[in-house]
């Protein structure tokens, strides 16, 4: 699968280091758990800290555009993010 040279880099520090990783792209996933990457999807890990009120809804909005912006990219279905269950 096609990867950015953000998610190539990632990919490989991680496995070099034995990181355990944080990645906001499916193919990137797939990719990690292929090589053999612990890898977390940031999906969860944002819902994490909304469930165990780390944060709050605007907070963890706040956070989203910050991580979008810094990383430039988009962080898709956050309404997954916010459903309450």
């Amino acid at each position: 699968p096609y990867l950015g040279k953000g998610e190539l880099e990632a990919l490989a520090i991680a496995k070099k280091k034995n990181y355990i990783l944080a990645i906001n792209d499916r193919r990137a996933f797939e990719t990690a758990l292929k090589e053999g990457i612990t890898s977390i999807n940031v999906h969860i890990i944002l819902k994490t800290l909304l469930k165990k009120k780390v944060l709050n809804k605007e907070e963890l909005s706040v956070l989203i555009n910050r991580l979008e912006d810094s990383d430039n990219s988009i962080i898709k279905d956050q309404e997954n993010i916010f459903e309450e269950e």
